[in-house]
């Protein structure tokens, strides 16, 4: 089930690419929700637009504490 999880989540992420962010997945009643851009850091915290990831690797790791 976490195998399907994480390609879903990764499949999700590079669509969204496109879109600018990212929703990972439900967390009791809220969604956590980051950002990735070609112009972004992986040193940022990915949770909003002018923080967001350079790379879909660094916001799958911050999905994956969520997971």
């Amino acid at each position: 089930m976490k195998k399907y999880t994480s390609l879903i989540l990764a499949v999700i992420m590079m669509v969204s690419v496109f879109s600018g962010s990212v929703e990972a997945e439900e967390m009791g009643n809220t969604y956590k929700t980051f950002y990735v851009s070609v112009d972004g850091n992986d040193a940022n915290d990915g949770q909003s637009r002018a923080g967001a990831f350079k790379t879909l690797e660094r916001a799958q790791e911050e999905v994956r504490k969520y997971n």
